[in-house]
């Protein structure tokens, strides 16, 4: 079952078709949008661009604006003038087929804003799919750490960050630590876009959704509206870091054939792989689904992927391009993959739009 094929393009009633910004910017004698990448992002900046421009105008793509000197620094180099532009950003900060840190591309982030805020942008927005540091949002009871997420925030408001666009945070506590910075956040919409994934599956009664932490309640609960199905909840503990233990599932399973799990991201896989094994065995359900925002593409959640599929019913895993995905995954059967190219370029096009006065065309 294909399950996917037209999430990428989801509509959404409160963004406007695609527009042609550098038309609109040349209408109004003001400098045009302009997007600029580094590295790591390169191919999603020229998956968008292709999306936002469709009537052949040439747009300025300032491509792979970050490199390394040979003592391991990083520095941005611009290749054009950026003057009086607004300037969309692209960086994918966790990048596993690259060499490349998530520390280390952060800060090729921070310098690239920076960068193009002293060369005269008139704003940077930050296009990051997958928000790193999320998980570190909090004090740790008995752990003298840092608020790391929220340390970020305050580099990227010192760097001149104006807005962040991103796919499905792993917490609002880290959305809220940019807000705190006066940077605009938005999120891109993931509720529609897993109903749409999932959309094949709706108003069946055989059919159960799982949310497999009280975090991503909220949103499978949406989700499960939107499509018209029952909900699940489960309850576990982490005893140690990257371990897990499914305590509870709280939820009607009478009649039910096919289970639908859905979160945030799949670092390691120890949750799934607990909570697939158990509703497959206690439950006994024959086919499984798992929808995710991020893969991490770790060697041990491809064993545990595998074996799931094998012995477990995992029929299909749905996860996007927010992280670059390595070909051991992609390479799988039962692994489908979404871009979500679309998805941003319509959102930068809304943004656009949301600049534009009438007055300028009067």
């Amino acid at each position: 079952m294909t399950l996917a094929s037209d999430a990428g393009s989801i509509e959404n009633d409160q963004m406007p078709k695609l527009i042609s910004p550098s038309r609109i910017f040349n209408e109004r004698q003001t400098g045009s949008p302009i997007l600029a990448s580094c590295h790591s992002a390169t191919p999603l900046a020229e998956n968008v661009a292709r999306r936002l421009f469709t009537n052949q105008e040439k747009i300025t793509h300032l491509s792979a604006i970050d490199f390394s000197f040979s003592d391991s620094e990083t520095c941005i180099r611009l290749p054009s003038d950026v003057s009086n532009s607004s300037v969309y950003l692209f960086q994918s900060l966790y990048d596993p087929g690259s060499r490349a840190s998530i520390d280390k591309n952060y800060f090729a982030f921070l310098l690239a804003i920076r960068a193009l805020k002293e060369w005269g942008a008139s704003s940077v927005t930050g296009v990051i799919p997958y928000l790193v540091y999320a998980r570190q949002d909090h004090a740790t009871p008995g752990q003298l750490e840092p608020i790391s997420a929220r340390l970020l925030a305050d580099m990227s408001a010192t760097a001149g960050l104006d807005r962040l666009i991103t796919f499905k945070p792993h917490s609002e506590a880290a959305e809220n630590f940019y807000r705190d910075n006066q940077i605009a956040l938005d999120q891109i919409d993931c509720v529609n876009f897993f109903a749409s994934v999932f959309s094949p599956f709706s108003g069946k009664s055989n059919t159960i959704l799982i949310a497999p932490d009280a975090g991503s309640a909220q949103f499978v609960s949406a989700v499960g509206q939107t499509l018209d199905l029952r909900t699940a909840l489960v309850k576990k503990s982490r005893p140690r870091a990257e371990e897990c233990v499914i305590q509870e599932i709280i939820g009607d399973f009478s009649g039910i054939t096919d289970a639908i799990i859905l979160d945030d991201m799949v670092s390691s896989g120890g949750t799934v792989y607990n909570l697939i094994k158990q509703i497959k065995t206690e439950q006994q359900i024959d086919n499984i689904y798992l929808g995710v925002a991020h893969n991490l593409c770790f060697d041990l959640a491809l064993e545990r992927l595998i074996e799931m599929n094998s012995r477990f019913g995992l029929k299909k895993m749905v996860t996007t391009n927010s992280i670059p995905q390595t070909s051991n995954f992609t390479s799988l059967p039962f692994m489908e993959i979404v871009d979500i190219s679309d998805l941003f370029a319509r959102q930068i096009s809304f943004n656009i739009a949301e600049t534009i006065n009438p007055k300028d065309f009067e």
